[in-house]
């Protein structure tokens, strides 16, 4: 792992982790994509794993919340013309992904805005099919959607042994300049799909070895800021746990279509 990957995949765990509900979903999405399993091994489909959808709900919130970086640009050839500014050409533009990632204006809060932007919600990147929608399940419309059959699920919806609400898909349609954890543009990091898959198989692989128990309560951890704009911010304090083997070891084995 790069050394971006290993802070951002920590929050990933930490957040699954804290969660009790939320470690029981992901779970389901994990076991869907378990390709074998016998006393000791496990092998897992890694394509069927970044496909899941809360699983990449909950690393597209991870970024969102965790990743802070400088993005550079220069217009090459001619002025260029932003909003109501005017860049000359050859003269460098700074543009900060927290400032994007943590503008209330550019995301999905909820039906009532309760979860606001500094809050970490794993279903933020989620939408539903509205005919799939239980008729009690909470629901809003995303602001920022650009498909208007889809709606942003507003509350954990009722879990099948998948591990995701029936009809449940992850978008990043509408966050286009929003969500920008690398950059954007043709100059996106080309690591991009490499890292989301080290990091959800990392956490299958663990977490199909090991139990691990959080051992404080508290909601949130204290973020290293000495680092912004460089990447994966880290936690400023350390996070006790238990840690225990199944009784089910895991091989190294990953399958990929």
């Amino acid at each position: 792992m790069n050394s971006n990957a290993i802070p951002a995949t920590f929050w990933f765990f930490w957040h699954i982790v804290q969660d009790r509900t939320l470690l029981d979903r992901v779970q389901g999405e994990v076991n869907h994509c378990r390709t074998t399993s016998t006393a000791s091994t496990s092998i897992f489909d890694a394509t069927a794993l970044s496909n899941q959808p809360l699983l990449q709900s909950t690393y597209a919130e991870t970024f969102r919340k965790y990743i802070a970086v400088y993005i550079l640009r220069k217009p090459e050839h001619q002025d260029a013309q932003i909003i109501n500014h005017q860049v000359p050409k050859d003269k460098t533009i700074v543009i900060s992904s927290a400032s994007a990632h943590m503008d209330k204006r550019n995301w999905n809060l909820g039906t009532s805005d309760e979860h606001p932007v500094d809050h970490f919600w794993a279903d933020r990147f989620l939408t539903y099919s509205s005919k799939s929608t239980p008729p009690s399940a909470a629901q809003s419309t995303a602001s920022t959607s650009t498909m208007p059959e889809q709606k942003i699920a507003s509350a954990p919806l009722p879990v099948p042994s998948k591990g995701h609400p029936e009809g449940a898909r992850f978008s990043l349609n509408g966050y286009s300049g929003a969500w920008i954890p690398y950059g954007g543009g043709i100059h996106q990091c080309p690591g991009r799909h490499w890292v989301k898959m080290q990091m959800l198989l990392s956490f299958a692989m663990i977490n199909d070895a090991f139990e691990i128990e959080l051992l404080d309560t508290k909601d949130r951890l204290k973020v290293d800021m000495r680092k912004f704009g460089l990447g994966a911010l880290q936690p400023a304090e350390k996070a006790r746990f238990k840690i225990r083997r199944k009784y089910r070891a895991v091989s190294r084995g990953v399958e990929a279509k």
